[in-house]
């Protein structure tokens, strides 16, 4: 009778033992890395729509509000802009990305709810822009078990540990 030796079989389960080990930790994602990621994204992405809009109207007089913005919450990530009329009402526009409106509802826990705007040379402001709202420090804002800040002044965007 012909038949595998102890050794092989044991030598073959060692074999696929190790490339399970390998394998299975890559199956699963990480939501809340990937939660983390997409809103550094939006925001990086809300401060260079910022940047390239020309947002000067010398016909409307409330062209200095009207910003580019990332809302972050439980209920979703998105970038918008807020483009106020001559009478000072505010319209919200949602960004589109090849045609399909820049939205994002994330699995991971978002400590609080927090509008971050920015103007033509991308300074973050709280909210909406107005000088009173320009960050006079570093935010913080955590996602899940991570952060991520924006600091104030260049509204540079990073992940905190």
């Amino acid at each position: 009778m012909r038949g595998f030796t102890l050794f092989e079989l044991v030598l073959v389960i060692v074999v696929i033992g190790i490339l399970a080990i390998v394998v299975v930790p890559r199956l699963g994602t990480n939501n809340e890395m990937v939660d983390q990621t997409k809103a550094v994204d939006y925001a990086r992405y809300a401060q260079h729509l910022a940047m390239i809009d020309d947002g000067f109207w010398a016909t409307k007089k409330y062209w200095r509000k009207s910003a580019w913005c990332v809302m972050l919450s439980d209920n979703n990530i998105s970038v918008y802009k807020d483009i106020y009329d001559n009478n000072g009402f505010v319209k919200r526009k949602l960004a589109k990305v090849n045609g399909k409106e820049m939205i994002f509802w994330p699995k991971s826990e978002v400590n609080d709810t927090k509008s971050i705007c920015f103007d033509e040379i991308g300074r973050p402001y709280l909210n909406n822009i107005e000088l009173s709202n320009l960050l006079k420090k570093p935010i913080e804002i955590r996602i899940g078990n991570g952060k991520i800040r924006i600091v104030q002044e260049t509204g540079y965007i990073t992940f905190v540990k």
